[in-house]
């Protein structure tokens, strides 16, 4: 009997004793989650486990048990690491003081107090027996971890857990599954497939794993979605997972900033339903404006791929200080994005990339990005070359020409193809947008009737007999 990646992924896990865990520095919720989980699974199983994410846990995952043990850098080689826990009181400030023969570190807290308990100590050896890398399609899309220590992936045997089909086969044991939903389903499979790992399964453990599934495919509305993640969602609640709480923190918390940001970028939102994409752009002017800043903008492209029906992808292009980012997300996880951009600065994130522009103008870069769009979309759609873009849009409606809650759609730019009967995108709290044309009023009499309009004044003589003869008599 062949031995499968799976079976090679829990035989390499339970021989390694200390274990270095990873994700993409541009790290998604699916790998945050995953990398908390078996940093969790790890330490239950008395392993040690150096976990590191370059830009730490993203604020709406905070919420999981054991976020603050992640690193966001591994130091270097032989550093003694001196760790507080800051999970019964906060930091005010720290100081130190070099004497003779010690080192004194003054730490002050901002409420509550600290106590011996809450400080552990590490060494930044240079060895682990085993490298573990969660949702991440390339080594170099580890970024610093791997630049600055590749003499730790010489030295090492490396797993590598994806559920993208584009993840490159970098490691020693690939445990690549596009049938899954998450790296964090894979991970839970590998659980269910060995006694001693599923025996640590708690409460803590299940909601990590739940929220890497349930950011991955949408709360389970995403084409990723399959029996077997459903299935897995559900034994993770009966072991106690807190879906309720994933909800509120995913998809319901927002800063305020945030909301602004987001309706400005709903507002511009256009829409080619012949070449199946949508797309938005915020300039630094709307950014200042709204007194935000590009750092408000999180998932916003995830959502409109969300709520937008019949379209392959979506492109949201920001306008920075030191250039124009533009995030391209699709529902189809088997699109090959460097083939297209191949050339530009282009880093792989989740369902999609993240591109860099030095241009500082999201006019000319959102042009660009539309013409490139367009023309893979003819190849892969096999739509005739001389189809022009067509753009849909929302505008707000006069009551003259429309009913409450109901908007038109302005057509820009003449089309070859015949625009939808209903607009394939239906905002939040909305009704369905509709194409409303306008057409002209036809007379209510018989062609050649003469027709005169007439006022009567029935105030103080009532209504004429000669009007009254011309009312129905039932």
């Amino acid at each position: 009997m062949s031995i499968t990646p799976k079976d090679q992924a829990i035989a390499l896990i339970r021989r390694a004793d200390k274990i270095l865990c990873l994700s993409r520095a541009e790290a998604g919720p699916d790998g945050i989650a995953a990398v908390i989980a078996f940093q969790a699974l790890g330490q239950k199983l008395g392993k040690e486990i150096v976990a590191v994410l370059p830009h730490g846990v993203s604020h709406n995952l905070r919420f999981l048990p054991g976020h603050e043990n992640i690193e966001k850098d591994l130091g270097e080689p032989g550093d003694f690491v001196i760790s507080l826990s800051t999970i019964k009181s906060h930091v005010e400030r720290v100081k130190y003081t070099i004497e003779e023969d010690s080192v004194d570190i003054l730490i002050t807290p901002k409420d509550g107090s600290f106590r011996p308990e809450d400080v552990t100590f590490r060494h930044n050896a240079a060895h682990f027996d085993l490298i573990v890398i969660l949702d991440c399609p390339t080594l170099e899309a580890l970024g610093p971890v791997f630049n600055d220590h590749t003499e730790l992936f010489a030295n090492a045997p490396t797993l590598n857990i994806s559920a993208n089909p584009a993840t490159a086969d970098y490691a020693k044991v690939n445990l690549v599954d596009a049938t899954k939903s998450s790296s964090c389903e894979i991970l839970f499979d590998c659980i269910q497939n060995d006694k001693k790992y599923l025996e640590q399964m708690d409460a803590d453990l299940a909601t990590s794993l739940l929220t890497g599934m349930i950011a991955s495919t949408g709360s389970f509305l995403r084409p990723n979605t399959t029996a077997s993640s459903l299935e897995a969602a559900s034994l993770l609640q009966n072991i106690g997972a807190q879906q309720s709480d994933i909800i509120e923190h995913l998809f319901k918390q927002k800063s305020f900033n945030t909301l602004k940001v987001w309706g400005r970028i709903f507002s511009t939102l256009e829409l080619d339903p012949v070449h199946r994409f949508a797309w938005s752009q915020i300039t630094q002017a709307d950014l200042s404006q709204l007194d935000a800043s590009s750092e408000d903008i999180n998932s916003i492209t995830s959502e409109i791929l969300r709520y937008a029906e019949d379209i392959d992808m979506a492109a949201l292009i920001i306008e920075e200080s030191e250039g124009t980012t533009v995030q391209l997300r699709s529902k189809n996880l088997n699109l090959q994005w460097d083939n297209v951009f191949e050339g530009r600065n282009v880093k792989m994130v989740e369902h999609g990339i993240n591109l860099k522009f030095e241009e500082r103008n999201a006019s000319k870069v959102t042009d660009q990005i539309l013409q490139k769009l367009s023309q893979w979309q003819k190849d892969r759609l096999q739509l005739p070359a001389d189809t022009t873009i067509t753009k849909l849009k929302i505008v707000a409606s006069s009551p003259q020409t429309a009913k409450p809650e109901t908007h038109v759609i302005e057509q820009k730019t003449p089309v070859h193809a015949t625009p939808p009967a209903e607009f394939p995108f239906s905002v939040p709290g909305k009704k369905k947008t509709v194409i409303k044309t306008l057409q002209p009023e036809e007379p209510s009499v018989p062609p050649g009737t003469q027709a005169a309009e007439v006022v009567i004044e029935t105030a103080e003589k009532g209504i004429p007999d000669w009007l009254k003869k011309s009312f129905p008599k039932n």
